[in-house]
């Protein structure tokens, strides 16, 4: 009896130690998968996005590179030198020059020989050299840009551009031209009108200087 018992106990270990073991060999193994069901390693699911970025971006670039043309300067033309001034507003131009001129003239007019006349320059002669002088530093050089443009761009592909900056220069050009015609008539008008004023006030100077020695004699 006592050894029908024992052998019971050991039969129900052996039962339970089997099952224990299937258990954990079910959750160890690998899920069922039916036949013909292509499942990727995970070397292959990682390596593939990377892989197929690359490929479109070559692909991109092959096309940029396939469709795009190099493209270059045509047609270089000598710009002319414009005065900004002038194309801005010719008339204001015209004045500041025609003023400039005829003090430049006048002073030359005294300090290249009328003020050697005298053995002590009368005051009001040197003060008319002191105000002409200074317009000589006041406007100073007047300013130019005298470069080349190109007036198109040439592709390989044959496909031609015009260039912005030509189309710009030539509409100022365009201006200039207009506004030239404009500056030269009232420059010269201008010009006799301030160089009479200086002339009448070195005329002035000159009589008050002599009527001074008069005096004095």
């Amino acid at each position: 009896m006592n050894i029908r018992k024992h052998l019971q106990r050991l039969f129900l270990a052996s039962t339970a130690l089997f099952w224990a073991s299937c258990g954990d060999d079910a959750n160890s193994s690998s899920p069922t998968v039916a036949p013909g069901t292509n499942i990727p390693s995970d070397s292959t699911t990682q390596n593939a996005p990377s892989d197929s970025l690359q490929r479109n971006e070559t692909d991109k670039v092959d096309s940029v590179s396939n469709t795009s043309s190099q493209c270059h300067e045509a047609e270089k033309i000598q710009k002319r030198s414009l005065n900004s001034d002038l194309i801005d507003d010719p008339v204001k131009a015209a004045t500041r020059n025609a003023d400039r001129n005829a003090q430049m003239d006048i002073y030359d007019e005294i300090d290249g020989g009328l003020i050697y006349n005298y053995l002590e320059p009368p005051k009001c002669l040197q003060d008319m050299l002191d105000t002409l002088e200074a317009p000589v530093f006041l406007y100073g050089p007047m300013a130019f840009f005298n470069d080349s443009i190109a007036t198109k761009f040439v592709c390989d592909d044959g496909t031609t551009y015009a260039n912005e900056e030509y189309l710009n220069y030539q509409k100022d050009l365009e201006s200039y031209e207009k506004n030239l015609v404009i500056f030269n008539e009232a420059y010269s008008q201008l010009y006799e009108k301030r160089l009479a004023e200086l002339q009448k006030q070195l005329d002035s100077c000159i009589d008050q200087s002599e009527e001074a020695e008069e005096t004095e004699e």
